[in-house]
């Protein structure tokens, strides 16, 4: 005998059937207790072990629904790329997840995490995750007051993760709104444990980049083989980049399938501005993501749990791949030392405080952006960054706390052999301690003339 079981959640309309009136599926007595028989309001283990559906609101836009789709395939496309054993010597993982002798301890985690990107296919049925999509700026602090006199066609932007104004003092010493600028492309929530995984918005910066094919063609076509722009990683940030960053920040894509890697987040790192003070940037972009693993001590702690160190990592490899050489550029330097074309950053003078170049065109060149956003692009701000955390949780991801502090970078570029952190520290402590931070002198390597052994010692510039 056979009982037909009707579920409010799933319903299963067959045009074979005769009476329509009750769905599959139908269960033998006595064959399962109710207890073990599914739970279709909850998501299954061995069912779409990784996939999604959509849940889109406030996309009604020209293509908005389009664009994300496809930004989801690219983001599958990128995790395609690093699908397999990572070279721990190749440039790529060396500039982005830090040298094997300083990543070593989360290597098993960074590995598991990228292998992961490519089980999140979005053709999930019912039964998958459902992640919601926002392309409204649904978390916008609407009640936030504006930065200063702002144009009433602009008040949508204040109070939001979407956008930042770039004020001035105006003639009567008002501050007033200049432009507006994007800030975060998008922005998740995570929602851990529950049917939905997480909820993405899409701001209106996002719609307006290229696909990343798209990128990848304009940059064949404009730049000659070998060229500065052509090998710009700059030039190669797209749509699916972008969400791949945001997958990062979902638990149930990382820490999953990395035990120990409880969350990634938006890290930042601690720079001297072009107002001499110590500022905090977040670790965005090719310039910052690849300072904070050169520059960290336990760098992959840091750059497994960074989400814009996996996705960079993940759009080199790929671009490579397409580009038939790796884009190397913006380059960050493992010395101070002057050289012939400028450079991002410095410690002399600075007591180990990483510097940035204070001019602007550089900056903006480094970064990707016109020189007059160049300061303002990454400086880190509550809304500055595109991690949510968790729905109801009190805790802002953003903020500087303990469990997602702004990283004093090292004085001594980490990508040396084992123990180099230890003796190059020890040098900057004499340099600064006993020779009060002589500016003709050097802590590098240099070989013991006795015995052969490469040694840190302070040098005569």
């Amino acid at each position: 005998m056979t009982r037909n079981l009707c579920s409010l959640v799933v319903t299963i309309v067959s045009s074979l059937l005769v009476n329509r009136t009750c769905a599959l599926p139908t269960v033998l007595e006595g064959s399962a207790p109710a207890e073990e028989l599914a739970n279709l309001t909850a998501r299954q283990d061995g069912v779409d072990t990784s996939a999604i559906h959509y849940d889109f609101q406030g996309c009604d836009g020209p293509g908005q629904q389009d664009a994300v789709k496809d930004a989801w395939k690219e983001l599958l496309m990128l995790g395609a790329a690093v699908n397999a054993d990572i070279d721990w010597d190749a440039q790529a993982t060396t500039d982005f997840l830090g040298s094997k002798s300083n990543n070593q301890a989360y290597q098993t985690e960074i590995q598991a995490i990228l292998k992961n990107i490519v089980t999140w296919k979005d053709d999930g049925t019912i039964l998958s995750w459902k992640l919601e999509v926002h392309c409204d700026d649904y978390l916008r602090h609407k009640e936030a007051a504006c930065p200063g006199i702002t144009k009433p066609e602009d008040e949508d932007k204040c109070g939001s993760r979407c956008w930042r104004g770039i004020t001035f003092r105006n003639a009567n010493g008002q501050l007033e709104v200049a432009r507006w600028v994007p800030r975060a492309a998008a922005y998740t929530t995570d929602h851990e444990g529950d049917v939905k995984v997480a909820a993405i918005n899409f701001c209106p910066s996002f719609f307006d980049m290229d696909g990343c094919q798209d990128r990848m063609n304009k940059n064949i076509n404009q730049y000659p083989e070998g060229s500065d722009d052509r090998l710009n990683l700059n030039n190669y940030q797209c749509k699916g980049y972008v969400a791949l960053h945001e997958l990062f920040h979902i638990n149930s894509a990382t820490h999953r399938v990395a035990d120990r890697v409880k969350h990634v987040h938006d890290r930042s790192i601690k720079i001297r501005g072009l107002d001499g003070r110590i500022n905090q940037v977040l670790a965005y972009g090719p310039t910052y993501t690849r300072t904070l693993a050169r520059w960290t001590l336990n760098t992959g702690f840091w750059v497994v749990t960074n989400a814009d160190n996996l996705a960079q990592y993940a759009l080199s490899v790929w671009a490579t791949s397409q580009a038939g050489a790796y884009p190397r550029f913006p380059e960050i330097k493992d010395t101070d030392r002057p050289i012939s074309r400028p450079t991002f950053f410095g410690t002399q003078n600075d007591n180990g405080v990483i510097s940035q170049n204070t001019d602007p065109e550089i900056m903006g060149q480094m970064l990707g952006v016109p020189a007059e956003d160049a300061y303002d692009t990454y400086l880190r701000e509550d809304l500055g960054c595109s991690d949510n955390g968790e729905e109801g949780s009190t805790i802002d991801p953003c903020v500087d706390d303990n469990d997602n502090p702004a990283q004093d970078l090292a004085a001594i570029p980490q990508n040396g052999e084992p123990f180099t952190t230890l003796y190059a520290l020890l040098c900057e402590w004499e340099l600064q301690v006993w020779w009060n931070g002589r500016s003709d002198l050097l802590c590098e390597w240099d070989v013991q003339a006795t015995s052969g052994k490469k040694i840190w010692a302070l040098s005569a510039i």
